[in-house]
């Protein structure tokens, strides 16, 4: 970012809400079960402490028995059970295949700042902003209850929703997406324009997108300085 520019976050209102429909994509580090029926040599290997399962390589690929390389990030368990059958056809009458998600590790979100366990949290099923306080324990005493902020985007254009966890709201509920941060600031930042001073510098100490998880990590470390 050149000196002298001024980061300004885009601070969004009901439109950051989403409709509450969830497919899992598959990404690198996702290890998934292919179970091909009556043909286990087919089927996922040995992956680790006899456990069977197929991972997901950092580019995307998964490798099976016959059929080789299947382009799976992007996917879900269902689209990649289809692309094996059809590729299997080839070999099998009718080839019965089964796909499910062993380790989900390429989607997490981050709760961070004023909760009982800050940190990284797997996002492997539909969960909101108020849910994700409760993955981390809960809110420390200390915390502001009525600005918790949802940061979402690249260090170029965050977007930043606040919502009040006192009361069940519309922007509370929604659903989280991989990367996003929930924020939860002291009880001193009790409007959008001192939580939004707070999360500048911080922002502009990231080089990469805020959705990378070794940056992002940093972010409370940051905030305490």
């Amino acid at each position: 970012m050149p000196d002298g520019d001024t980061l300004e976050p885009v601070l969004v209102d009901s439109g950051f809400v989403q409709a509450p429909t969830f497919h899992y994509p598959v990404g690198p580090g996702d290890v998934l079960r292919i179970s091909v029926y009556r043909h286990p040599e087919l089927s996922s290997p040995p992956y680790k402490n006899n456990m069977i399962g197929t991972p997901v390589d950092p580019t995307g690929n998964i490798s099976l028995p016959l059929i080789g390389t299947i382009q799976a990030q992007g996917m879900t368990v269902w689209e990649i059970k289809d692309v094996v059958a059809d590729r299997l056809s080839e070999y099998l009458h009718t080839p019965n295949v089964d796909v499910a998600l062993l380790e989900a590790k390429s989607h997490q979100i981050f709760v961070l700042g004023e909760v009982e366990n800050p940190g990284m949290f797997l996002l492997d099923r539909p969960t909101n902003a108020m849910e994700s306080i409760g993955l981390a324990g809960g809110l420390a005493d200390t915390a502001e209850r009525g600005s918790v902020a949802v940061v979402r985007g690249t260090l170029a254009e965050p977007m930043v929703l606040l919502f009040d966890a006192n009361t069940i709201t519309l922007e509370g509920r929604f659903p989280l997406q991989a990367g996003d941060i929930v924020f939860v600031t002291e009880r001193r930042m009790a409007s959008t324009a001192r939580v939004t001073r707070d999360l500048i510098p911080i922002l502009q100490a990231i080089s990469l997108p805020i959705s990378t998880a070794r940056d992002v990590l940093l972010i409370d470390e940051l905030r305490k300085n």
